[in-house]
Formats: C-alpha cells, sequence, structure tokens
C-alpha cells in the first residue's frame, strides 16, 4: 500500500507532520500534497484527486489576503479592458465594501492578534475612509436603514470612457450628502487597515 503524498504549507513551504493542525512555522492551514510520478507511470493514472485540508482555525490574514484580492478586482474593473458592464461594477465595489469591513471582526476574533472589539471598532469609527466603507457595506446589507441619522452609503454612478472607469460613492447621513470617488476610497481603506496592522505588530504571511 503507498503512503500518504508528503505535505507542506502552501503559504511558507515549511514541511507538514501534524495535518489536523495548522502550520507551526506561519500558522497558516493550507496544505500543498507533493504527488510523485514513477517511470513506468501514466501521467492519467497517477492523480487520481487533487483537494485541500483546511485546519480547525481561521487566521486574521486570511481576510486580510482577501481585502486586497478583492482590491485588486475594483482597480480591474475600473480599466477600460477590465469594464464588465454596469452592473458588474456595482457588484465588484459591493463586494470590495463587505469583505473590506468584515476584516474588524476577523482582526477581534483572532485571539492570537491579542485585539479588542472594542478597540478595533474604536479605529474603524475614527477613520473616515473605513466609516464609510463600513456604511457602504451595511447600506448593501438591508434593504433600509432603520436609525434615519445613520451613515448611508451605496455606489451611486458608474460611468465609462476611453481612459477608464468613474464610479462614484453617494453618501447621505441627516440633512448632510456628498460623493466620493469609489475606488480612492477603497485603496485608502485597504492604505488604513495596513497602517493599523503595522501599528499593532501584525504581519501576514500571505
Amino acid at each position: 500500500m503507498s503512503s500518504a503524498a508528503p505535505r507542506t504549507c502552501s503559504d511558507c513551504n515549511q514541511e507538514l507532520t501534524n495535518l489536523s493542525q495548522p502550520c507551526p512555522n506561519c500558522g497558516s492551514t493550507r496544505q500543498t500534497a507533493h504527488v510523485g510520478l514513477s517511470d513506468n507511470a501514466v501521467a492519467t493514472d497517477a492523480i487520481a484527486h487533487i483537494g485541500a485540508i483546511f485546519g480547525p482555525d481561521r487566521p486574521w490574514y486570511e481576510q486580510w489576503h482577501d481585502v486586497r484580492k478583492h482590491l485588486e478586482q475594483v482597480e480591474a474593473a475600473c480599466t477600460p479592458d477590465g469594464y464588465k458592464g454596469i452592473d458588474g461594477v456595482r457588484r465588484t465595489f459591493d463586494g470590495f465594501f463587505v469583505e473590506c469591513t468584515h476584516l474588524a471582526d476577523w482582526l477581534w476574533s483572532d485571539k492570537s492578534t491579542g485585539l479588542t472589539e472594542a478597540e478595533v471598532r474604536n479605529y474603524v469609527d475614527n477613520d473616515s475612509d473605513l466609516r464609510l466603507c463600513k456604511a457602504a457595506a451595511n447600506t448593501g446589507k438591508h434593504h433600509t436603514r432603520n436609525n434615519p441619522n445613520a451613515l448611508t452609503a451605496k455606489v451611486g454612478s458608474v460611468g465609462w470612457n476611453s481612459n477608464g472607469v468613474d464610479v462614484e460613492v453617494h453618501w447621505s447621513k441627516g440633512s448632510a450628502s456628498g460623493s466620493t470617488d469609489a475606488l480612492a476610497l477603497a485603496r485608502n481603506c485597504v492604505a488604513s487597515w495596513d497602517r493599523y496592522l503595522i501599528s499593532k505588530g501584525l504581519s501576514s504571511p500571505i
């Protein structure tokens, strides 16, 4: 009987011995199985199944990785060649706002960060870009905000020209209202989170 294929951490290449636990080197739950072919093996017969095994932990940096990937998606959606239609652009930005806002929950839920819910929420509420991002995420989640004085925000306009795509976030709070460039907001939000992580000594292995 053949032995199981050896596995290494997909993020730092550490050899793994306990496959039910996160990587002892970087904490990642992603694993790579190394399958070799014998000299007389036929490639179509050598690999019957490829899959991934995820450990029980969900480290904060998995969500941070997703946030940065979503930023790449909105940046691509705003290029002339990446334009997929008005609805596609709107949905791409809506997805970014939700994922970016959810990083807060991942940070305080992962006990290894040492961060409390109160301090992470305080940072978000006092950062103008993250606060607007959170408002956009909540506005998209609820049809109508229950609190009439709550900050409401959503993608309000999308325009295409030969140089790229212009997307505006429209916001309102009470009698005040305005708009801001959506791509600049997305970039500012990622920069805000990056500053916060650095200030807390948190470094992502992916």
